[in-house]
């Protein structure tokens, strides 16, 4: 029998069926049915495909699945409304991704309570996600109106690309490059990138009601 956590799911165990139903839950629990709980987390790199998308299964639910074809690899669930706490789940592990309180961060992101990588902020909407201190990742915009961004490899290419990500749509197209797709931290820029995507979304929408 495996004992739930709710803050820090298993990700690739079968979980027997007398886990309680939390069907009803909802807003300020985004761990509610967490998918990697009943259903292991496909490997990325077990998939002959290099387009994906992040999709809100539930309208208002701040939770998002990952899919590459048929399969999941990837989740991203907030702990509330706010977007500020979540958490990211792969066949890798789990992550926290939560605001930064330092100047000059955005948010930093830890497993098992140790660091793993920090957002520095940088001009408008760029910055660059930093992992083990060691590897730097530029996150650029490349289209205004959509809302498309893009992490960079360190010769300035793209690495990741996310499409549509600001035009109210519940789906976020993620395209990886071959190059990334054998990266041992492609998971983690793709969670990353999706919870800036939704903190950029988030921005806009406040300065608009301002």
């Amino acid at each position: 029998m495996v004992n739930w956590n709710p803050s820090f799911p298993p990700t690739s165990v079968a979980v027997e069926a007398s886990l309680p139903d939390r069907t009803g839950m909802l807003g300020g629990s985004p761990y509610a049915d967490p998918r990697e709980v009943e259903h292991p987390l496909t490997p990325i790199g077990t998939l002959d495909v290099s387009k994906f998308a992040w999709i809100q299964p539930r309208l208002m639910h701040p939770a998002y699945e990952l899919w590459g074809g048929e399969y999941v690899v990837a989740t991203l669930r907030y702990r509330d409304l706010s977007r500020r706490h979540a958490l990211a789940a792969s066949a890798d592990g789990v992550w926290h991704l939560e605001e930064s309180p330092v100047k000059g961060e955005v948010f930093r992101v830890e497993m098992a309570g140790r660091p793993v990588a920090v957002f520095q902020r940088g001009t408008m909407n760029d910055g660059s996600l930093v992992i083990r201190s060691e590897r730097h990742f530029p996150w650029v915009r490349r289209k205004i109106w959509d809302q498309t961004f893009a992490f960079l490899d360190p010769r300035g290419a793209e690495y990741l690309r996310f499409e549509g990500a600001g035009s109210g749509s519940d789906r976020t197209l993620l395209v990886i490059s071959p190059t990334a797709l054998l990266d041992p931290d492609v998971t983690l820029l793709a969670a990353a990138g999706k919870y800036l995507t939704l903190s950029a979304t988030s921005a806009s929408s406040r300065s608009r009601s301002k």
